[in-house]
């Protein structure tokens, strides 16, 4: 019976300790839960405004957003955005209403680097380019975008750009090419 009284006395004192003494403060931002990852992550959208035909370009425009919880920084080591363009197109011009736009005419490739606020407004980025072959065909285009999903200043991860248009995510954008003269 004393053990007893002597348990029930401890576990009493415990209660008493616990719930008396002052919780301590939390100032520290919540840690994420469940499915999202800290970090920034871009995504591209890429869509054509214009199909490309024997005597006009093809005309892409790609929506690049922030749907991370952290800000994408401009990592001075890597690349935002890169589009190699297929054998089929001729890299003519591109441009971007923010952020810094690189073009390899030879290379056939564009680059986008830049900084991209959570919530901001999405970077436009424009593409013209001329359709090199003459027979009938379907072209597909589709980007890569690398962002620093772990908040350290340097982009690790990536993925690829999507058309909207169609559900899923990854998804080239495809447009048809009709042959030479059928305009």
């Amino acid at each position: 019976m004393r053990k007893r009284r002597h348990r029930h006395a401890v576990i009493r004192w415990l209660a008493i300790l616990l719930l008396g003494a002052p919780m301590p403060a939390h100032d520290a931002a919540p840690k994420n839960r469940g499915d999202e990852a800290a970090g920034a992550r871009l995504a591209a959208s890429m869509t054509v405004v214009q199909a490309g035909s024997a005597s006009r370009p093809v005309v892409y425009e790609i929506r690049l957003v922030n749907h991370g919880t952290d800000d994408q920084p401009d990592d001075p080591d890597s690349d935002e955005f890169v589009d190699v363009l297929p054998p089929q197109l001729a890299l003519r011009i591109a441009d971007a209403d923010s952020g810094a736009i690189s073009v390899d005419l030879a290379g056939n490739i564009v680059r986008w680097n830049g900084a991209l606020a959570v919530g901001a407004k999405a970077v436009t980025i424009r593409i013209e380019a001329d359709v090199t072959v003459t027979r009938p065909m379907t072209i597909r285009n589709q980007a890569s975008v690398f962002c620093d999903s772990n908040g350290d200043g340097h982009n690790d991860n990536a993925s690829l750009s999507t058309d909207p248009s169609h559900p899923g995510e990854a998804i080239p954008t495809a447009f048809r090419f009709a042959a030479a003269g059928a305009e």
